[in-house]
């Protein structure tokens, strides 16, 4: 019989993932996740991703967070969700942005009524304008201001058009895009280089915008504090290909926060959201969007009372102790994490202000709001460990980690035949057998024979993951 041959590949041992931690968010918002991702049949982090970035726009430019008298942070935030296509990323974004969609419908429709209004004036004040320079017995007639279109959201533009609708909107703006792959090719569709790129991580922090237009009355349009929220999803393929080695070096997939959950089975719920909790959602919009600048229009800096302080300084440490442990890619996402704890908690803060918690100290952040921060950046240090060793795979080490995944959902054992039957890439239970025998090899698992029935029969032999199935080592297949 001749011996079967086995690949030699590399494989990372896939850290298994973990439930988004809803707890960490604030009452009403944690609520709202879970019953819009139950109502939709997808994984709760389908929801919240979109639904922080939409809540953070809400806030805006108008405050930040103070760490200490040389280092704030503004409340904006990037997110990307990472799925096959079939797993609910459009449906739970709808969801998560439905009220800035509501909002933004209502705006276009008295900007048409006020652009109808402005052309009738125009018409009116050009007539008159006529009237004048014939006589000039009276005073010259006041042109009529322009009205503008106050933007919650927008998708897909170019950065000269980002710059003036920013202009127009200092609190900021959300982006938002179905399939961000979208998004990444655009940047630079208009410009050679990294011009644009470029543009959008000033924006990351907040920083002065300047445009230098080719045509137009105005030459140049500055932006002092240019902010932008983004959220959107993409399927895996996609990313590895829109992100590529340029996007990762330069720092552009650093400044998001990833996640990639599991695919669900459909199954038919008669669960929607409680149109109580959505009142109250929508009410928390209202007020972050309510939130105003300080007096000399600049943000209103939020400084940490001293428990929060203290609790800040002892997550910087350790996060940074841990960072410096890591390398390359990783290495510099972690840096960005760090500035993503600071801003949570401010978004946390605000949010529990616009819902009325009467604990929430009024002044500065308190220890509560950095407390469900810090909860939340470790999920995503988690899941970005996932993420990047997900986009540094080749195609044989994809094929091995999916397959690992699958026997993690069914909880650490699987065996040829059922694997065979996962999809149409084992055309025998042979073929199944062979992956898994080259993941025995590798020491990621073992074969161990399943009890027989009471009717008897032989042993089936079941591959079982070895117990450290979430640890980041590498082995050789």
């Amino acid at each position: 019989m001749s011996q079967l041959y086995l690949p030699s590949v590399s494989v990372a041992v896939p850290q298994q993932y973990k439930a988004f931690p809803t707890y960490a968010l604030p009452e009403a918002v944690a609520q709202y996740v879970e019953q819009a991702a139950q109502s939709i049949g997808c994984d709760d982090a389908y929801v919240a991703m979109p639904l922080i970035s939409a809540l953070a726009a809400a806030v805006g430019n108008t405050q930040r967070i103070q760490l200490k008298n040389d280092w704030s942070e503004p409340c904006i935030i990037w997110t990307a969700v990472i799925g096959e296509s079939g797993t609910h990323k459009t449906p739970a974004q709808r969801i998560a942005l439905q009220y800035l969609q509501t909002i933004q419908r209502t705006a276009n429709e008295e900007f048409e009524i006020q652009q109808e209004a402005y052309e009738a004036e125009l018409l009116d004040y050009e007539d008159r304008c006529k009237a004048w320079r014939k006589s000039k017995n009276s005073e010259q007639p006041t042109k009529p201001q322009a009205p503008q279109l106050r933007r919650y959201l927008c998708n897909d533009i170019t950065i000269e058009a980002l710059a003036s609708r920013l202009q127009d909107n200092p609190r900021g703006i959300l982006v938002t895009r179905d399939e961000l792959a979208g998004f990444f090719e655009s940047m630079n569709a208009y410009k050679q280089g990294s011009g644009d790129v470029a543009a959008y991580l000033e924006m990351f922090q907040g920083n002065p915008l300047q445009v230098d237009r080719k045509s137009g009355n105005t030459p140049v349009i500055y932006v002092p504090r240019a902010s932008i929220c983004i959220t959107g999803g993409i399927q895996p393929d996609a990313m590895r290909r829109a992100l590529g080695r340029k996007n990762i070096e330069n720092g552009l997939a650093a400044r998001f926060l990833m996640a990639n959950p599991p695919r669900k089975a459909k199954s038919w719920t008669d669960t929607n959201v409680d149109p109580i909790l959505q009142q109250r959602m929508d009410q928390i919009f209202e007020g972050l969007l309510s939130l105003q600048f300080a007096a000399d229009d600049e943000p209103v800096n939020w400084p940490l009372d001293a428990e929060a302080q203290q609790i800040w300084i002892n997550f910087y440490n350790d996060h940074n102790q841990r960072q410096a442990n890591l390398a390359g890619d990783l290495a510099a996402a972690w840096s960005k994490l760090e500035a993503y704890a600071a801003r949570l908690a401010l978004l946390v803060h605000m949010i529990r202000i616009a819902d009325g918690d009467s604990d929430a100290n009024s002044e500065c952040i308190d220890s509560l709001s950095m407390i469900q921060a810090i909860e939340l950046i470790g999920w995503f240090c988690n899941e970005t460990k996932r993420v990047y060793s997900m986009l540094r795979e080749d195609e044989s080490s994809r094929e091995y980690r999916q397959i690992i995944e699958l026997v993690q959902k069914k909880g650490g054992r699987i065996t040829p035949r059922d694997l065979m039957r996962s999809g149409p890439c084992y055309k025998s239970v042979d073929a199944a057998k062979q992956k898994l025998d080259a993941l025995v090899l590798a020491g990621i698992g073992e074969w161990v024979s399943a009890p027989t029935s009471q009717q008897g029969g032989r042993p089936t032999q079941q591959f079982v993951l070895k117990g450290g199935t979430d640890t980041d080592r590498t082995d050789a297949i």
